[in-house]
Order: structure tokens, then sequence, then C-alpha cells
């Protein structure tokens, strides 16, 4: 098991509950990275053109749409579709 020093020199351990907050924040920071890099890639139109889009174009955006939703239902921020 990992040990800290702190100031006075004595070791102590981290609790389950730290060790489970520090992973947590750990993934939920990944998490917002990942949206930052969604949200450009979509502020940017997912790198199309205007002049340049074509229905595989429409098949990926209505994919990463797809894709979305199923992250929001598994938040539970959405219900399911019928």
């Amino acid at each position: 098991m990992k040990t800290a020093m702190k100031a006075t020199g004595k070791t102590t351990r981290k609790t389950n509950q730290e060790k489970a907050l520090e992973a947590f924040s750990h993934h939920v920071a990944s998490a917002r990275e990942l949206l930052t890099l969604i949200r450009r890639h979509m502020d940017d139109h997912m790198e199309v053109s205007p002049d340049e889009v074509n229905w595989a174009n429409v098949g990926d955006a209505a994919h990463t749409v797809d894709e979305l939703k199923n992250v929001a239902r598994f938040l539970n921020l959405i219900g399911e579709e019928k």
C-alpha cells in the first residue's frame, strides 16, 4: 500500500474513499478534456467545408449524434427514444 509523508514526518495511508475520490477526479478531468476536443471539432464543422459536404459526412454527423445520445442516456440526462 502506498504511503505519503506528512509535514510531521509521519506516514499516512490513503483511505479507500480518498483513493476513490482521486480516481473519480482523474476520470472527470479526462472526460472534460475529451468534451473540449469534441466541442472544438464540432465548432469546426467536423473539419468539412460546406463545399465538400457529402453523404458520408452526413452519416458521420448522425453517428456522432447517436453516440452522444448514448452517453447522455447513460448519465440519465435524456430518456430512451421510442
